[in-house]
């Protein structure tokens, strides 16, 4: 007997090969990865399924090798007769034993990152590529090698699970243990470890007894097939199952967590306090190249520094950003200075997806009603992505892609080298002249502006962690589940939550017909915006009820559980005189005060 025949040599040397597919399919499919466009819709789809096919490939040539070109010893032919039938109900079987306990245990983490292919990709992806290509590995590669050990194993009664196959259950279970790490929900990762164990034993003993891996790729289809409409037969499950306590008043044992009713609408988690700036016309003539060099630039006042997007509680920004503005009768000037080491942009495409590069945007809202307004970002190429939303996307959107600011300037100017990883950079400032003529068409209001008149701005700053790699910047993926780690959100006025489409938190920009600041000026912040945050916490409130009771209320008590306790104040006497319109799927809101009533309704607009 040789000396890997010897079970316990055979047996590491086995789960070795297993690694090195893994390790080896690995590290090729980053480097591919690496070079699939950020841009590109079904990127996690393909790196998945590039994975999977790299893990085929390693394997045959693997067994090539092992097996001096033939590959008939590891499954790769017909084999005996089985029966379709027996072997699906059998996989149907284990899926219902271990996925029906389960459900009643599944919490609030993650979902399996394949819930975000679309119907084909599944298709193709899940079904088909991974069901082979896992088999080619597990049953196909391991199995075979570690195949002189099947007489060693496990009885039960007339069927026998070989130590081969066990190990291979094992193994298979054991390469999904990464989803619990990607935060999955804790039920779900279990389920999937326990289901996978036990197709692992079905497929195997199938490979073994025909010698074939066709059975054991069927049987992988299946249960992967089985398990997307399990999802649906056992949620009609535990619908019937709940059917009952609905109709008595709910679910029972639901309570709401201490402190109020749990919070589903998302909403900003910061005291309403936007910040502020009075834009002065320029009083000289300005060349837009990015610079900010000339006279004009120089009288106008730099905003405060940006903050974290979530607000002050929140880690300091690690690089300054900072803006101006001014205006005359043709442009509305926005000038910005980002501090950056290292500067560097990708995308060269008009209305490309500008914030998979680092940017920097510019929102604008000229009624303050929260709809219908201007979305403007830039990377440091000077490359622009300009969109019109209808409504915040909370609210139904859409994004119009294809509106363009005709007539827009844009001056880009780096200080250092872009896109050159040897040095160190210091900046990159970037200038707008936005016209008037096209911000006047949805304004709803004088553009330009009158003095005195007052918009709702924001400037965001979008900052990938990068690290050099072979001469490139490339996105810090995070170690423990291989994405790539999320963006910095930089922000003039603080959002309150990780979402810049929420007009309402925007700061507020105060128009002046004078080039420079004159004793006695300020912002003048007219007491409609205290009503109308008032109405927006009710929108808040409706929101939240909708989505418990699937319909809108027209009863400020029903909603008053749905309040943050801190702002109970804005429901005193002062703002008493409101009313409360709902048909259960429209609601309006109304608020008179001093002989002028102000609204909100269902989709979040104010006037």
């Amino acid at each position: 007997m040789g000396l890997f025949n010897a079970s316990p040599i055979r047996m590491i040397t086995g789960i070795i090969l297993a690694i090195i597919v893994f390790i080896l399919s690995g590290s090729i499919s980053q480097i591919i990865g690496g070079r699939i466009p950020e841009t590109l819709s079904y990127k996690e789809w393909l790196s998945t399924s590039i994975f999977q096919l790299l893990m085929a490939t390693v394997s045959i040539l693997l067994m090539l090798i092992l097996g001096r070109g033939n590959l008939r010893r590891f499954g790769f032919c017909v084999g005996m007769r089985f029966s379709i039938v027996k072997l699906l109900l059998l996989v149907l079987a284990a899926e219902i034993v271990v996925m029906i306990p389960f459900s009643f245990f599944l919490g609030d983490g993650e979902g399996h990152f394949a819930d975000e292919f679309t119907f084909l990709q599944m298709v193709i992806g899940i079904w088909i590529i991974a069901s082979t290509c896992e088999e080619v590995v597990m049953r196909g590669l391991i199995q075979g090698y570690l195949d002189p050990l099947k007489k060693h194993g496990i009885g039960f009664g007339r069927i026998f699970f070989s130590l081969p196959v066990i190990t291979c259950a094992l193994l298979f279970s054991a390469m999904h243990v990464p989803l619990l790490i990607m935060g999955i929900d804790t039920a779900l990762g279990i389920s999937i470890l326990i289901s996978t164990f036990l197709l692992g034993l079905i497929a195997g003993y199938y490979r073994e007894n025909t010698g074939s891996l066709i059975p054991a790729i069927i049987a992988h289809s299946a249960a992967n097939i089985f398990g997307v409409g399990l999802e649906w037969f056992i949620g009609m499950f535990l619908l019937v199952l709940c059917l009952p306590g609905l109709a008595f008043g709910g679910i029972s044992g639901y309570s709401a967590p201490a402190g109020g009713v749990e919070e589903f609408f998302p909403q900003p988690s910061i005291v309403y306090n936007p910040e502020h700036y009075i834009c002065y016309r320029a009083a000289s003539p300005l060349t837009i190249d990015g610079l900010l060099d000339e006279s004009a630039w120089a009288q106008a006042e730099w905003t405060k520094d940006f903050v974290d997007i979530e607000g002050a509680a929140k880690p300091a920004p690690r690089f300054r950003t900072r803006v101006k503005m001014l205006w005359n009768d043709e442009y509305f000037y926005v000038g910005a200075e980002l501090e950056e080491p290292h500067i560097w942009a990708k995308l060269t495409d008009r209305d490309a997806v500008i914030f998979y590069d680092n940017d920097f945007e510019v929102f604008i809202d000229p009624d303050g009603d929260t709809h219908q307004y201007y979305e403007l970002e830039v990377n440091a190429l000077g490359t622009v992505w300009d969109l019109f939303l209808v409504q915040p996307y909370r609210d139904g959107g859409p994004a119009v892609n294809a509106w363009d600011i005709q007539g827009l300037l844009i001056g880009v100017h780096v200080e250092g080298t872009l896109n050159n990883p040897k040095d160190t950079d210091t900046s990159w400032s970037v200038e707008f002249a936005i016209p008037w003529n096209v911000l006047k068409e949805s304004a709803h209001k004088e553009a330009p502006p009158h003095s005195g008149d007052q918009w709702r701005v924001n400037f965001s700053r979008v900052e990938w962690k990068t690290e050099i790699i072979d001469g490139d910047y490339i996105k810090v993926k995070d170690s423990k589940t291989g994405k790539t780690m999320p963006e910095d959100n930089w922000v003039w006025s603080p959002q309150g939550l990780i979402n810049m489409h929420y007009p309402e938190m925007w700061g507020i920009v105060q128009f002046l017909d004078q080039t420079v600041r004159a004793p006695g000026d300020k912002i003048c912040q007219p007491e409609a915006w205290e009503y109308i945050w008032v109405l927006r916490q009710i929108y808040y409130m409706e929101k939240n009820y909708y989505l418990r009771h699937r319909e809108y209320s027209n009863s400020l008590d029903e909603l008053l559980p749905y309040l943050n306790s801190t702002l109970k104040s804005l429901f005193d006497e002062k703002y008493a005189n409101r009313k409360i319109t709902s048909t259960g799927e429209t609601f309006v809101v109304t608020l008179e005060t001093g002989g002028v009533i102000y609204h909100i309704d269902q989709t979040g607009r104010t006037w």
